[in-house]
């Protein structure tokens, strides 16, 4: 996929406006993507069910969370050492760099994450995106499988044990 950037005018984007992401249980909406910040950030809206868990991963890029609602536990590893941190809503997690963590959703109900990352970010989900409309047929492990892959791409590695 070929990832353009074209600078655009200041803008406002709406509560319920946004590209929607939903593939594999990742629910993003993007608010600005990198064709917004002329292809150096993107913010996106996560949403979280009950129990969800982001598996352990990590990117070339820092990312930041800011808790919008809910009780989410970030497991931030520092070398195999892995802190496991609870947070809520008003609270800001900071990935650094080449960090691994995962996320869990400790709540009853729907956990809202805003995620701020650089452009290689969006671009790894755009990939799975186009890349998901190909997966019927395929187990849920085959899907991560092929997750994976792309994420392999673009500087995303999902732990492997």
């Amino acid at each position: 996929m070929k990832h353009e950037i074209a600078s655009t005018t200041s803008h406002v984007v709406r509560g319920a406006q946004g590209e929607k992401f939903d593939v594999l249980g990742a629910h993003l909406v993007w608010k600005a993507r990198g064709n917004d910040t002329d292809g150096t950030f993107t913010v996106a809206v996560q949403t979280l069910s009950p129990g969800e868990v982001i598996p352990k991963h990590r990117h070339q890029y820092p990312e930041v969370f800011y808790i919008i609602s809910g009780e989410v536990e970030f497991t931030l590893f520092h070398g195999a050492e892995g802190v496991k941190e609870v947070v809520r809503g008003g609270d800001t997690v900071v990935v650094a760099a080449d960090g691994y963590h995962s996320v869990q959703n400790l709540s009853s109900s729907d956990a809202t994450l805003l995620d701020i990352a650089s452009f290689a970010h969006q671009k790894f989900f755009d990939e799975v995106q186009i890349d998901a409309a190909g997966w019927a047929g395929l187990t849920p492990e085959e899907a991560m499988q092929r997750v994976g892959q792309i994420g392999m791409q673009h500087t995303l590695e999902f732990y492997q044990p």
